[in-house]
């Protein structure tokens, strides 16, 4: 889809050819995109957000007509998931670090609840130890997610 600002100052989507494979994490994000592709910068990260959302709406819809029990599902997925505060303590960082990572594109959420806790994958544990190693290195913030991503 291609974003455009309407004579009202408010996004309109048009259908475009590309197609986004990778999920967006944070939905809690979609301002800051929305806003980075109205005042003429890449819509990617924009494009990313809305496919993600259009892929999670299929799913749920699809389990419900097929008569898959969605909860059974989240509620296996999100034990190996891990929230915030059980990801700082396993990696040694502050609540605020991890925070400001993901709002930087370095980690990435793998799911939010419904109470709006954000959940993080195992996998982060690991991504969090390679950035404070790079930061060992002395490279700065866009550097490392250059490296990671």
């Amino acid at each position: 889809m291609h974003v455009r600002r309407s004579s009202r100052c408010r996004p309109v989507l048009e259908p475009c050819h590309e197609v986004l494979t990778e999920p967006v994490a944070s939905c809690g994000e979609l301002d800051r995109r929305l806003e980075k592709a109205q005042l003429g910068g890449s819509d990617l990260d924009y494009k990313k957000v809305i496919y993600d959302a259009a892929n999670r709406s299929l799913d749920i819809y699809l389990n419900a007509l097929t008569g898959k029990d969605d909860k059974k599902l989240s509620q296996k997925s999100d034990s190996d998931l891990l929230r915030i505060g059980q990801l700082a303590k396993q990696t040694g960082e502050s609540n605020a670090t991890i925070r400001y990572w993901t709002k930087e594109g370095l980690i990435e959420i793998s799911d939010t609840t419904a109470a709006g806790y954000q959940l993080y994958a195992p996998e982060m544990i690991e991504r969090i130890k390679t950035i404070r190693h790079l930061q060992g290195q002395r490279l700065t913030l866009s550097e490392i997610k250059g490296r990671i991503k």
